[in-house]
């Protein structure tokens, strides 16, 4: 079982459903629970300490467990069936000495408005979190920390341009490598020569770098008026080229089997469905402003 909290509670805006949102201690794994609108009314005024002149349902059972001495001691989200979930209420009994432990079966949604006015814990079977939970990875500082290989899969946008730099690269772990796959615009060529020259970076594997799109070959260098930062850029790219700890490919990471074989059937799947007269995979065009 894993201990979580109610971290949040929306709207699906696809079924107008709402949705709450439990989340573990370290914040990376989130289980989300579609649950009813009263019930979302019962865990909302809980959570924003609403206190209603009358007691509402879950108010009531609170008010009713503590008349009679009973103590919510956790509640479970067990288990799903057909997309729908299943909780128990653990209780327990104090008499005379002895004390009795029993559970209720109730809908997680229930459960949890309970256990947040109890102030019981919210535990949920760890297959559940496994098999329908989200992974919210941990800050970038945070994995670059802790890494001891940074492989980047990200495409290249101006909010992603230079990932890389010279503060990501003093970040991470002596002797870590890095892999790069995506787009050569991701990592600061500068930096990255920085960051092998002082040991920080291990390694570096390369299959894209940056400034490639504009230099297909060394002559292109005398033949083309380039700027003194791109011209430096591609002095980097040569440095890096020589070393023995740099391996750099000419951009081929896509070419495995599997990815050729599905180029080829997207291919033919475009061509056979636009000659059916149902095209597949359409790229809107944009009309030009007159």
């Amino acid at each position: 079982m894993i201990e979580m909290k109610v971290s949040a509670l929306s709207m699906d805006p696809f079924t107008n459903m709402p949705i709450l949102l439990l989340k573990d201690e370290t914040g990376q794994h989130a289980l989300p629970i579609w649950v009813g609108l009263i019930e979302a009314s019962a865990i909302v005024t809980e959570l924003e300490e609403i206190h209603l002149a009358r007691p509402m349902t879950h108010d009531l059972i609170r008010d009713i467990l503590g008349k009679v001495g009973a103590h919510v001691d956790r509640v479970e989200v067990t288990d799903v069936h057909e997309d729908t979930f299943f909780a128990q209420i653990h209780l327990r009994t104090e008499c005379a000495g002895k004390t009795k432990r029993f559970s209720v079966d109730a809908r997680p949604s229930d459960a949890i408005a309970l256990a947040l006015r109890t102030g019981a814990p919210i535990l949920v079977f760890a297959g559940l979190v496994v098999m329908l939970g989200l992974y919210i990875p941990p800050p970038l500082e945070t994995l670059l920390r802790s890494s001891d290989i940074v492989s980047l899969h990200t495409p290249y946008l101006p909010a992603t341009h230079h990932l890389m730099d010279r503060k990501a690269f003093a970040l991470m772990k002596q002797g870590a490598l890095l892999i790069n796959t995506a787009r050569g615009g991701l990592v600061d060529t500068n930096a990255l020569v920085w960051a092998l020259d002082e040991g920080i970076v291990g390694g570096a594997g390369l299959d894209v770098l940056e400034g490639e799109d504009l230099v297909k070959e060394e002559r292109q260098l005398l033949s083309k008026d380039f700027s003194k930062e791109k011209l430096a850029t591609a002095l980097r790219n040569h440095i890096l080229l020589h070393r023995e700890n740099v391996v750099i490919t000419p951009h081929i990471a896509f070419d495995s089997r599997e990815a050729l074989q599905r180029i080829l059937e997207t291919t033919a799947g475009n061509i056979t469905s636009f000659l059916a007269g149902h095209p597949v995979n359409v790229v809107p065009v944009g009309t030009k402003k007159r």
